[in-house]
């Protein structure tokens, strides 16, 4: 009865084993901290106003989206994410959130239509017109800040999705 329980705890084991390593992810995708994760852009000196268009489309093009950030856990895995490669490592990364302006409402909302109910401590203030600024996170900082659509600073744009 007892090698009974223990081959059924092996099986158990081994499956369970299988079904977490067969996580996989497309090319050009990584999987870290359990998503898939393509660097489009480390470090583009650019306006949010054109980098958006043509980011958007590479990361849907793939079935992707960029970071989604909804609570602390998400929040300090992008940062950890953002600080595993080398280029931008400890750098003050401004990096580009699934945020969209609400076209009716000029607010800021996640690119699935859900409210943003999340900031990082010390929180930001999202009462503002967001069809001239947005909001990105910086992991260097813990934290995110509104900025213009049309004034350059260096953006990091992840496409993420989730393994298959």
């Amino acid at each position: 009865l007892q090698s009974v329980e223990m081959l059924r705890n092996i099986l158990y084991f081994t499956a369970l084993f299988a079904s977490v390593s067969a996580l996989d992810c497309p090319e050009q995708y990584q999987l870290l901290e359990g998503r898939c994760i393509r660097p489009f852009l480390l470090w583009e000196n650019d306006s949010l106003r054109n980098l958006m268009q043509n980011a958007t489309q590479e990361c849907t093009n793939d079935g992707a989206h960029f970071p989604v950030i909804k609570n602390d856990k998400d929040n300090d895995a992008f940062n950890r994410i953002v600080n595993t490669f080398d280029q931008i490592k400890g750098w003050n990364v401004f990096l580009v959130i699934d945020l969209v302006c609400n076209g009716w409402s000029n607010v800021l909302e996640w690119r699935d239509g859900s409210s943003v109910k999340y900031t990082p401590y010390p929180g930001v203030n999202l009462d503002f017109d967001c069809t001239k600024s947005t909001v990105i996170s910086r992991a260097k900082h813990d934290d995110w800040q509104v900025v213009s659509m049309d004034v350059n600073y260096s953006y990091t744009v992840l496409c993420v999705m989730d393994p298959k």
